[in-house]
């Protein structure tokens, strides 16, 4: 009787709950589930810009800039940009861009993945060639967990220190998240994307 009663108590505390607080409240918390970051960011040997958004590029040389880290590590997508009658190397991108942005010459690195967790494979084989000791990994705020994840368990047994810093002002904003289309889709395609990579890593 007593473990009935106590079923009972906890599904009318959990309806309870349903009811008290609004939807509101657990859609926001599902969005910032997947921001995190590391406390009081430190001085490292490199930042490690994940590819994809423009502001993980500008948020990373802002900390380049701000003197955290004296080399910086970009990561590119192997697969062709693909516009009308035009052809665009991902690579030829990124190197415009650290052009543009009066990034001497000499201290960056390119590493050409497929995914997160190539980008994990491929800086920490480039961090151990170049005796980098700690890192700063830049990415989209809807996209920490799973580098956090991906990251830790790539260099969990390594001596190099991960920071995390998502962008700062990005575009993904975890307030009435499900109003908004662009944010909807990627939600639901990075907690599809945290599942498979669960299971496959």
């Amino acid at each position: 009787m007593k473990k009935k009663w106590l079923i009972l108590s906890c599904f009318v505390i959990v309806l309870l709950m349903g009811i008290v607080i609004p939807h509101q409240f657990w859609l926001t918390q599902l969005a910032m589930l997947l921001i995190v970051e590391t406390g009081s960011l430190q001085p490292a040997d490199a930042i490690i810009i994940l590819a994809g958004d423009a502001e993980r590029f500008h948020h990373g040389v802002s900390l380049y800039e701000a003197g955290y880290a004296p080399h910086i590590i970009f990561t590119s997508d192997l697969t062709a940009l693909q516009l009308i009658d035009l052809h665009m190397d991902w690579n030829e991108i990124i190197r415009n861009a650290i052009k543009k942005s009066g990034i001497p010459e000499g201290v960056t690195s390119l590493v050409r993945s497929t995914s997160t967790y190539d980008d994990a494979k491929y800086s920490y084989q480039l961090m151990q060639r170049e005796g980098f000791h700690s890192a700063i990994v830049v990415s989209s705020p809807y996209h920490m967990r799973r580098v956090r994840m991906i990251f830790n368990k790539i260099y969990k047994n390594s001596e190099i220190v991960l920071q995390y810093n998502p962008v700062r002002n990005s575009w993904f904003n975890v307030q009435k998240w499900w109003m908004r289309e662009r944010e909807l889709i990627t939600i639901n395609n990075e907690y599809v994307k945290l599942i498979f990579y669960l299971f496959r890593y």
